[in-house]
């Protein structure tokens, strides 16, 4: 049994609407999924820098402030994932799919969409902002 950590972004835009990336249906992990941009904690990587990198990766938006608002955990296989999730900010009107050969889309959705594709801690810490 393996133990990592993960982080997830709660982003918004000038319409209160939360960016998502849906994962290729070729993907290992959650495919065809809708998820809040976000992974893996790197050796040697804080969870924060994680967090900037990651969303860089995916959206290609620059974080310019995060907060922790919660934490969230999973198992996946025989995998511990502790994930921790926070709101993060930036310049939103250039988020892009970077990473077309892992996410089929990137788009912003409304809170009725996101709600059903949230963990319940995720969707408990985008319900206290």
């Amino acid at each position: 049994m393996d133990f990592r950590v993960y982080v997830r972004a709660i982003v918004f835009n000038e319409k209160h609407q939360i960016l998502m990336l849906q994962k290729r249906s070729d993907q290992k992990i959650a495919p065809g999924r809708w998820l809040l941009p976000g992974g893996a904690v790197e050796f040697n990587e804080t969870a924060e820098q994680a967090l900037r990198r990651e969303i860089q990766e995916e959206t290609g938006l620059i974080a310019q402030e995060v907060k922790l608002l919660g934490e969230d955990m999973r198992i996946i296989e025989q995998t511990h994932w502790h994930g921790l999730i926070y709101l993060a900010r930036g310049k939103t009107a250039s988020a892009y799919n970077v990473e077309p050969h892992k996410h089929a889309a990137l788009q912003w959705h409304n809170l009725d969409f996101v709600k059903p594709t949230l963990s319940p801690s995720e969707l408990r810490v985008l319900e206290s902002l």
